[in-house]
């Protein structure tokens, strides 16, 4: 049956369950272990940090996100820098600045790839597969 009404919007802390992921193990009985948002933005930062990470991926483990696309810009001093769309889930906007993403990214990231200029969106293009057209962001920019 349709229904015209929307959820609710999440409000999860670092202690709410994120995934729960299920194994047979090697006694052949499920097991389930609880993973809470701060363990999986412990684990997505660790693994950026030890295999190094895309832009991308290291902004989005940054705040809750759900998109983030990173795309260079006209820079006076260098020419050219890194700029960072971001699209925030519904239920964090107004709470994240551009400076809490920017300086959470110089504190986590190569300081070439961090970016120096931080854009909110309401969405970006994507490609019918659900990838961000980040070539079409690229033109919009004049670059």
């Amino acid at each position: 049956m349709a229904t015209t009404q929307s959820p609710a919007p999440l409000r999860n802390g670092p202690r709410d369950l994120a995934v729960l992921p299920y194994t047979s193990g090697t006694t052949g009985l499920p097991k389930g272990c609880m993973h809470p948002h701060a363990s999986i933005m412990h684990q997505a930062v660790a693994n950026g940090l030890v295999n190094g990470a895309s832009a991308e991926n290291v902004v989005l483990a940054a705040v809750p996100m759900f998109h983030a696309c990173v795309i260079a810009t006209r820079d006076p001093y260098r020419g050219e820098t890194v700029k960072a769309i971001v699209v925030l889930r519904p239920a964090v906007r107004g709470t994240v600045c551009e400076q809490d993403i920017i300086g959470w990214c110089h504190d986590n990231m190569a300081v070439y790839k961090a970016p120096r200029v931080v854009q909110f969106a309401d969405a970006l293009p994507l490609s019918g597969t659900g990838k961000v057209l980040w070539r079409q962001l690229q033109e919009q920019e004049g670059i």
